[in-house]
């Protein structure tokens, strides 16, 4: 949710719209599930969608500067994943207080449940059953992707220190496997739905799927080909896998924790893959459109924006599930520009004048 497809810019490799596209199509997901819409039971999955898209975005951007420096700057690093995701999620917490934290009534509840969003763990304080945020209960697919971002470029230093990056695919293959047995053994252990659903751990392999891709970028394996008609093939009935769990599936049934997430994963890898390998496809080209690849520069904002604003309309349970999507849809887009602009955009260009690399990485800010 907060690595766009232009920061492969920045790394000089390819600038792919598809990805963009697909971000759009993920956070329209999201934004018709919760929603209401009783059509879509499981538009969740555009979390995952985003999970396997960040983990391959920053590990192909590690792995550039690594094959083009020798080494990765994680001061620089950390200031500009700090100077692109802080500043928006600064501006909804403070709207956030503006509006709901001047009753002193309930005052110290919005402060803590700030606290915890700004601090990226609301993923934690929901899986271990200490209270989920309620307007900003969606934050904790922030917190696991912020979580990952920590932690991920440490450890990928270690390994490129004693393997290639082609050997980290196998390791990485075999991690994502495991997580994948983990979920149903969790499930017969009786572990709460919200432990699986929200903990990074347990929902690891969608964003070590990305890495598992990333460490593919810019070898012949990625490399820009003719449309094949088998992967097209696969990549629409990865898509019509993927539509029929959306329609299906609720984030809590068992079957969607014991086999549900990891057919996901798969699936997303799948539809990335396709997007890298088969660029002039009619799928790619379809995920090229403008209003799609525009959803998804500022889907990021989108993700923010969303769930408050359709939380609220969804009060009063009268309203039927389109009233909240079109008016929130709107409304939604609305507050999203405006983050866009006003408070995104003015800490790019910070981004990029401060964390600006000294070697010939630098580019378009992301």
């Amino acid at each position: 949710m907060s690595a766009s497809a232009t920061e492969l810019d920045s790394s000089r490799l390819a600038y792919h719209p598809e990805l963009d596209g697909l971000r759009g199509v993920a956070i329209l997901l999201v934004l018709v599930f919760h929603s209401g819409c009783p059509w879509l039971p499981g538009g969740y999955v555009g979390v995952d969608l985003f999970f396997v898209l960040s983990g391959f975005l920053i590990t192909a951007l590690l792995l550039q500067e690594w094959r083009a420096t020798g080494g990765i700057a994680l001061q620089r690093f950390y200031m500009r994943r700090a100077l692109r995701l802080m500043p928006a999620l600064v501006f909804l917490v403070a709207c956030y207080l503006a509006v709901w934290g001047s009753s002193p009534k309930n005052r110290m509840f919005h402060l803590s449940e700030s606290f915890i969003v700004l601090t990226y763990v609301s993923n934690w304080t929901s899986a271990l059953g200490m209270g989920r945020p309620v307007l900003l209960g969606h934050t904790w697919s922030l917190s696991t992707e912020e979580q990952f971002y920590l932690l991920w470029p440490p450890l990928l230093i270690a390994l490129l220190r004693r393997f290639r990056p082609s050997r980290l695919l196998f390791i990485l293959a075999l991690v994502a496997a495991a997580v994948m047995i983990a979920r149903p053994i969790l499930v017969l252990l009786g572990t709460p739905p919200a432990r699986i659903y929200c903990g990074l751990d347990t929902r690891a392999d969608a964003l070590l799927m990305g890495c598992l891709l990333g460490c593919a970028a810019g070898t012949t394996f990625l490399r820009a080909r003719r449309t094949s008609i088998l992967e097209m093939l696969w990549a629409c009935l990865a898509w019509g896998s993927l539509a029929a769990i959306a329609a299906n599936l609720s984030w809590n049934s068992p079957a969607m924790m014991n086999w549900g997430f990891s057919a996901t994963t798969v699936l997303a890898g799948v539809i990335l893959l396709h997007c890298l390998r088969q660029p002039n496809s009619p799928i790619s080209q379809l995920l090229r459109t403008s209003v799609l690849v525009r959803t998804g520069q500022i889907s990021y904002a989108i993700y923010l924006w969303h769930y408050p604003i359709v939380f609220v309309l969804g009060i009063n349970d009268n309203r039927p599930w389109w009233v909240r999507l079109i008016f929130g849809g709107a409304l939604t887009f609305a507050m999203a520009t405006i983050s866009h602009l006003l408070v995104e955009a003015p800490f790019l260009k910070l981004k990029e004048k401060w964390t600006r690399p000294r070697t010939s990485l630098a580019a378009t800010p992301a």
